[in-house]
């Protein structure tokens, strides 16, 4: 069984990470948030456990600019792994 981990944003927190992500989000937070429940479905089918992880955007602010990585989506997904030592989804 793998744990993956997934960043959970806040309603109040989407607007913040679009633009920190560059926009490499969907244009809604409903649009993300349907995609990241199909993801923790899919998860979950497979018989493996997901975290969701509450994220930040000051403390991911921060660790992007320490890693001097450009700040997307895949970081994000890298950020929360590295908080909780699991497995990026």
């Amino acid at each position: 069984m793998t744990i993956y981990c997934l960043p959970l944003i806040s309603p109040g927190d989407y607007e913040t990470f679009r633009r920190l992500l560059n926009n490499d989000l969907p244009d809604t937070y409903n649009e993300w948030s349907n995609l990241h429940l199909k993801k923790l479905s899919d998860v979950r089918r497979q018989g493996d456990v997901c975290q969701e992880i509450k994220v930040e955007p000051d403390e991911f602010a921060r660790f992007a600019a320490a890693s001097r990585y450009t700040p997307n989506y895949d970081l994000l997904r890298h950020y929360v792994a590295n908080m909780s030592g699991g497995h990026p989804y």
